[in-house]
This record gives C-alpha cells, structure tokens and sequence, in this order.
C-alpha cells in the first residue's frame, strides 16, 4: 500500500471511537470529517456501530450541489435533494465529500475554508436527517474531526479527548452535530459567565474583538438568562473579516458575527447580543411569521441593554423612536424572511405590547414572560398564538396593541 494511503486510512482509523454502551436501545453513532486548508471540500462520515437493527434507515438532505461522491456499506439513493441509505443491521460507513464554500446573497461567505482557518456550520457537514428506527431506540452520538497539526478547533459541544466531543440533545432520538465551528490558527477566549461557558474564537490577527465581546456579554447575559426557560450552559462565538458575510448569523447555542460590526451601534442596537437573544432564547415563527422570531430578538436586545445598564433609558426611548418611524413604511407582516421596516414593526409591536401587558398587570408581567412562555413551547408561533399567549397572561383579550383593527393589518402580506 502506498505512504499516501496508508496514512489515509490511518487517519479514519483514528477518528473511530471505541463505544461502551450501557442501554440495548442505544446504538452509537459517530459523525466525522477531515479539514484540510485552502480546499472546499472536506471528507466527511457518518458511522453507526449497532448489532440489532436498532437504526434502520437515514433519509438525508443532500443537495447534489453541496454533497456528493457517496460510498460506504447498505443500500443508498438518490431521490431529488435527499440521499436515503438503508443501514445494514449490523452497523456500516457512510462516506462523502461536504462543500464548505457558501456565499451569500449579499456577497460574503457563511462558510469558507482559507489556508490558516476555516468558519462553517456543522449543518454543512452533516446535513439534517430523517431517520426510521426501532421503537424507544436512540443513538449515543460523538463528533470527530482531524485537521492540520497546529490547528485549533471549537464547538459548541462538551470536548471528551483529542478532538472528539459529545453530542446531545435530550429532545431527540437522533442526536446530530449541528451549530457554528472554528478551525485554525485561531484565538480563544474563554469565561463563565452567570454559570454559562462562554467562548470567543477567531483567527489571528483578524481584528476581533474578543475582549470586548466578553465584556458585552458579561454586562448583559444574566439578564438574558433570567429570561430563558433554561439556561444553554454553553455559548459560542465565532467571528472572522472579509471575506466572511458582514452580519450576524446565529445557530444552537453559538452564533457568527463579523469582525468588523460595532458590538453597539449608534442607534442603540447590537449584532452580538441580537444574535445572542437567538442562540439562547429561540422563538421558532410559523410560515410567513418570521417578523415575530425577529422583531421580538431585536426588542429584547433593547430592553436587555437598557435593563442591564448598557444603555441609557433616553437611548431605549430614542432607539424605539426610530424604529416607529421605520415602521410606519409598512402595515403588513406576513414575509419569510423579516428586515427593514417589517422587523421595525414587530420590535414596536413587541414594545406596545410589553406596556400593555405591564398595565393589565400592575407591572407583574412584561415583555421577558411573553418571550419565556413562546420560548418554553417549542413551538412555531403565529399571530394568533402570540395573541392567545399574551391574552392568557395577561387575563384579558383588551390589549391596545393587539386590538382587532391591527391585527387585519399585520396579517397582510408585507410591501416587497
């Protein structure tokens, strides 16, 4: 066998962890790729170690554009964007090549691999999976990823050895990867804050602001976690320059903000903790409701500010303000994707309503149990959930902010 092979299949051999497994209705599961730098694509698996048949099938969403050149053991297919693979009872390999090159609409990249680093999502390694399986039956799963010697990588996940971590999620059956990444010549800074991990990462000599990051964070997630139903334990965050997207993106417990971005801007607002509000405090919207996910997000930000100390009450005041008068553009809010002056009305909404819900109460309820009682559902919400759930805090349906005549407002479609 050649060196070059040789050292190939070395290097799988490296990345299968030995499983012990405790409960018969537990099958491990092993996610791995291997990071190589300045190429696109990475070599990724996904192996199940089973003698049952406990896992029967993995329907997977793989766009051929994205994911390709499978093999491994069982049967697999194609059907459109899915790759379907029929696990063999005892256990098998499914192998494939993952492309870490995404650019987005406006231009920056929300997944690039360079020659010193690389930021992606694990969603673009393994993609979201519909499963058939035993009943009561669940995986133990584990991530493993092999990059250059030198190279540093973060997850959001509990690290166990070398460069494995733990994966888990108690609300599934099928545990898989998923949330931000970093990889590289990176620098790390790390804090607990309020009982949460939190880790600040990105390459070197970027200019991020990991310092600062921490120091934002320090002053305002205690009050955000006050706020969420449970707290996350672990917060990540990843940032990097050109030519990575010039915004902010979140994901579970993690999240992706450009270098360059102010952690507070002029208006009073903030990407970072935006973003934040997300990662901790997740509000899934219904079709067409995304408005709430994300006026809600930006109104917390605010109120979260201004609670903590971050900002003045003169500046809360100024910055809804401004975000009344950006609103008045629109009247609907049915969109799938929220910005502009759709999302400046939901946060004045989500302000108005905050008021009201104070008033109805003598100040017993606010803004921070509406969004840990949408939060708490798990659910996603639409208008007339978050009239019912606000009603029912409030014990009453007489909310001005949420009277009938703007409610046939807000479910027209909003001005494109």
């Amino acid at each position: 066998m050649r060196p070059a092979a040789l050292l190939h299949y070395l290097c799988w051999y490296l990345l299968w962890p030995a499983f012990v497994v405790a409960d018969s209705h537990q099958y491990p599961v092993t996610f791995g790729a291997v990071i190589k730098p300045g190429r696109p694509e990475a070599e990724a698996f996904i192996r199940v170690d089973q003698d049952a048949g406990l896992l029967q099938q993995l329907r997977l969403r793989a766009p051929a554009e994205r994911y390709g050149r499978f093999s491994g053991d069982g049967e697999f297919r194609r059907r459109g964007d899915q790759l379907i693979w029929d696990v063999p009872a005892d256990g098998g390999r499914l192998d494939y090549r993952a492309t870490l090159k995404h650019r987005r609409g406006s231009g920056g990249y929300d997944a690039r691999v360079e020659d010193t680093w690389a930021i992606f999502r694990l969603d673009d390694l393994f993609p979201p999976a519909g499963i058939s399986q035993a009943d009561g039956a669940r995986s133990r799963s584990r991530l493993s990823m092999a990059a250059p010697a030198g190279w540093r990588i973060v997850t959001r996940y509990p690290q166990l050895d070398g460069r494995r971590w733990r994966v888990s999620n108690p609300e599934r059956k099928f545990d898989r990867p998923t949330g931000w990444v970093a990889t590289g010549k990176l620098s790390i800074r790390r804090d607990r804050i309020d009982g949460t991990q939190v880790t600040i990462a990105g390459p070197i000599g970027q200019g991020v602001q990991r310092v600062s990051m921490l120091a934002l964070l320090r002053w305002t997630l205690p009050t955000l976690l006050d706020i969420a139903p449970q707290s996350p334990g672990r917060l990540l965050v990843v940032s990097a320059a050109d030519p990575m997207w010039r915004g902010g993106l979140s994901g579970p417990q993690s999240l992706f903000m450009h270098a360059d971005l102010p952690l507070l801007s002029e208006d009073g607002t903030s990407t970072l903790l935006h973003e934040t509000v997300h990662a901790v405090l997740p509000v899934p919207a219904a079709s067409d409701h995304d408005w709430i996910d994300e006026g809600l997000a930006e109104y917390l930000t605010l109120w979260i500010l201004e609670r903590s100390g971050s900002i003045s009450p003169a500046r809360f005041i100024a910055a809804v303000d401004r975000f009344r008068r950006r609103g008045a553009a629109t009247d609907g809010l049915l969109t799938s994707q929220s910005a502009g002056a759709v999302t400046a009305r939901g946060v004045v909404l989500f302000h108005d309503l905050d008021n009201d819900l104070a008033a109805a109460t003598d100040g017993a309820v606010g803004i921070e149990a509406l969004a840990a009682a949408l939060a708490a559902e798990r659910e996603p919400v639409d208008l007339d959930r978050l009239v019912a759930v606000a009603a029912e805090l409030a014990g009453t349906r007489a909310l001005p902010s949420l009277a009938e005549e703007k409610l046939r407002e807000f479910r027209r479609q909003a001005a494109r």
